[in-house]
């Protein structure tokens, strides 16, 4: 069980990427080109998307993979979409967000559609799929670092500490 020593960098407030930009000085890793990619191929591939989409999934481990928070929230919409049975495409992704109050946060229909003007085409897309996973865990590292960092001044059972640290390595190694 992991005591509070370590926090999982997936727990960080909304806007990781702030307090992690913050930290470090600099922008973190990250490809939202390719993000928008991925999402964009998604969204342009027809009966084919669900399948796309699942595709995708097995490589990306969850909404806080991607950096921008409007493509956390399109996919988080892609996946309930997905869930419930429904189609995934621009349409329906659009009427999702719409629905649930999350299209203006996106930037808008027009900002969902750009997604699909620069896919690329989709034979890359297992590759966008493997750059936007390691960019997600060179964030994940680089939060863990500052973290062990800050919690290694003031701990009290240094040992617990690097129990939850090698949890946390671990989780991070196969994709959890």
């Amino acid at each position: 069980m992991r005591s509070n020593s370590l926090q999982n960098g997936k727990n960080q407030p909304k806007g990781q990427e702030n307090w992690l930009s913050a930290v470090i000085g600099k922008m973190p890793p990250n490809a939202v080109d390719v993000e928008g990619s991925i999402l964009g191929i998604i969204l342009l591939s027809g009966s084919y998307s669900n399948e796309k989409f699942e595709d995708a999934a097995n490589i990306l481990i969850g909404d806080h993979v991607f950096y921008k928070d409007a493509h956390q929230k399109v996919w988080a919409a892609m996946k309930e979409l997905n869930v419930s049975g429904g189609g995934v495409d621009l349409v329906t992704v659009n009427n999702f967000l719409r629905s649930n109050g999350q299209l203006e946060e996106i930037g808008g229909a027009f900002e969902l559609t750009k997604l699909t003007m620069n896919t690329g085409g989709d034979i890359r897309f297992y590759d966008y799929c493997k750059v936007v996973q390691e960019k997600y865990l060179a964030r994940e590292l680089m939060s863990l670092c500052w973290e062990i960092s800050a919690t290694a001044q003031s701990v009290d059972d240094i040992f617990s500490t690097l129990a939850d640290l090698e949890e946390r390595l671990f989780e991070l190694s196969v994709g959890k």
